[in-house]
């Protein structure tokens, strides 16, 4: 879907065809169906168990990867920050069990008759902050467990993306932006992925001319999409957890026509008018066009 914000006026600029000034957001989303041959996927049965050190190593690799590469996992900084917060906590609940000569796994009927000598107000106190503890512990285990998920996804779509289209994802990390930096692109994978007015999307593209640079994050769109996660000065794609790399490969299609035609296609969205179909594929829309190459393994021209 492509939409372009200015502040309180989006609607109206849209509606009524005005003049395009700053802060322009483009935004695509494409539904199709997933490539079910190469879908993979962590069970979500498969449950870490608690009371044990996160493992690290992988998260360790996608930061070590981010550094290197400029199409980049996007939901690593979530994982990583409650990995940190799971990791904190179990902590206090170590010491707290440590105090009290406890195991972490006692059960209620173990705890009471090992502390029968102590009072029972006491025990009643201690077991119920064990309670607490415990309770907050699986909430992050589980929170942690989701985006480790996501990440994980995220690793492997990229990753096909590279099988897929490899002289895409070459173009693509060459990308600088007005003022000669390097313009990386983060992908974001969602256990489910929708728009206000659209739902079940399997893959959106988010390009934004924000203060003379590109970018997929603004006032703007924060305020418009506060679900999806933008990135200063860096574009992105959000997918749908488990889609292909040939789905990567159609987005990045988008952005790698719009990097290189922004106010070409500015020029034909205005001369649309009326007409113009919102999401980028409608009849001889070159964007559109570009991304349905990608998907082929063409280069967009």
């Amino acid at each position: 879907m492509l939409l372009i914000l200015r502040g309180e006026d989006s609607l109206e600029l849209i509606e009524k065809n005005r003049t395009i000034h700053s802060d322009k957001e483009l935004v695509f989303f494409k539904k199709e169906e997933f490539d079910i041959q190469i879908y993979e996927d962590l069970p979500e049965n498969d449950s870490l168990p608690m009371y044990i050190d996160i493992p690290m190593d992988f998260l360790n690799q996608v930061r070590e990867n981010n550094s290197r590469v400029m199409i980049r996992n996007g939901n690593l900084a979530k994982a990583e920050v409650l990995a940190k917060e799971y990791q904190l906590y179990l902590g206090k609940y170590r010491r707290l069990c440590t105090i009290h000569g406890l195991s972490q796994e006692i059960k209620k009927t173990d705890f009471f008759a090992l502390r029968n000598d102590f009072p029972f107000d006491e025990n009643q106190k201690l077991w119920k902050k064990i309670k607490i503890q415990r309770k907050e512990l699986k909430k992050l285990n589980n929170l942690y467990q989701k985006h480790l998920r996501l990440t994980v996804s995220t690793e492997n779509v990229i990753r096909r993306q590279k099988i897929h289209f490899p002289e895409l994802t070459e173009r693509m990390s060459k990308l600088c932006n007005f003022n000669l930096n390097m313009l990386p692109v983060y992908v974001f994978t969602y256990s489910r992925l929708s728009i206000p007015g659209q739902d079940n999307i399997v893959g959106i593209s988010t390009i934004i001319e924000h203060e003379g640079l590109f970018t997929s994050d603004s006032p703007d769109f924060r305020q418009k999409y506060p679900r999806l996660n933008g990135k200063k000065w860096a574009l992105s794609v959000h997918l749908k957890r488990g889609v292909s790399g040939k789905i990567l490969s159609h987005e990045l299609g988008h952005l790698y026509y719009l990097y290189h035609h922004w106010e070409e296609y500015k020029d034909y969205i205005e001369g649309q008018g009326q007409y113009y179909m919102m999401g980028g594929h409608g009849e001889n829309d070159p964007s559109g066009a570009a991304a349905e190459l990608a998907e082929k393994r063409i280069l967009p021209k």
